[in-house]
């Protein structure tokens, strides 16, 4: 139940798969999301989802896997990341001394959300690992969008309303033998938002990516990988920037305690 596996899983076209906030991991011998398709993970803050791909994992230009708001909902977060208050911004991979949460280098937190003003607040963005690590040439390639950002706050214009705060990023953490492509993958925060007179909204931090390469890996990846905070509005203060691991060995065996922590 939640875990369902294919012998080739292929996205075409607009065709859109957008799965049940049950649904906790894919798996086949080659995974592609091609054209314009989009695989969507559903509402699952407390647990991470594995996309594993035996072969290989693709996805094309214009075609995406988003993880975007699939975090935690409003004015919620992990015990272990700090509690947001009224308009405030989700926190995950970046703050204040003391004020962050997750690990760096193996990210599996879903992103905080964003406080509630008027209406609800944000949510954060979801939690992903991306799994093609079997052989020695499976490859990951990315040369469209793999996100889990975090939403943007919510505009609230009324007399007297308050705006909602942006989520925090999300988790990806890749693990892969080979990575190619010329795409982007991100765990950025949400944008802070207007309210009526100061009562604007606070952007979400970045969240976490980590990179963890056992072959070719970064000399065949010239895309972007970001978790930047989420666009401040107005005067309010720029929420801070996530971070983003690149462990490459090359040489290195599948077998390997570290490269194969998720094999």
């Amino acid at each position: 139940r939640g875990r369902f596996g294919f012998s080739r899983l292929r996205l075409l076209g607009d065709a859109t798969l957008t799965l049940g906030a049950g649904v906790t991991a894919l798996g086949a011998v080659e995974v592609s999301v091609l054209d314009t398709s989009k695989l969507t993970l559903g509402s699952l803050a407390r647990q991470q989802f594995r996309l594993t791909a035996r072969d290989r994992l693709q996805v094309a230009v214009g075609a995406s896997v988003v993880g975007d708001g699939a975090g935690f909902t409003s004015g919620t977060q992990d015990t272990s990341c700090p509690a947001v208050g009224g308009r405030g911004g989700g926190v995950h991979g970046g703050g204040s001394q003391g004020s962050t949460c997750g690990d760096y280098e193996w990210p599996m937190l879903a992103g905080s959300a964003g406080g509630a003003g008027t209406y609800a607040g944000a949510s954060g963005g979801g939690s992903l690992l991306l799994l093609c690590n079997a052989t020695a040439a499976s490859e990951l390639d990315v040369n469209g969008t793999v996100s889990v950002n975090g939403a943007n706050g919510v505009s609230a214009g009324g007399y007297n309303q308050q705006a909602s705060g942006g989520g925090a990023g999300g988790s990806l953490l890749v693990v892969a033998s080979r990575v190619s492509g010329t795409g982007v993958m991100s765990a950025n925060g949400g944008a802070g938002a207007s309210g009526y007179g100061s009562y604007n909204s606070a952007p979400g931090s970045g969240g976490r990516v980590a990179m963890h390469v056992t072959g070719v890996g970064h000399t065949a990846f010239r895309g972007t990988v970001r978790a930047v905070a989420g666009a401040a509005y107005s005067t309010l203060p720029q929420a801070a920037a996530g971070t983003v691991f690149w462990c490459e060995r090359p040489g290195s065996v599948v077998p390997d305690a570290e490269t194969n922590r998720f094999g």
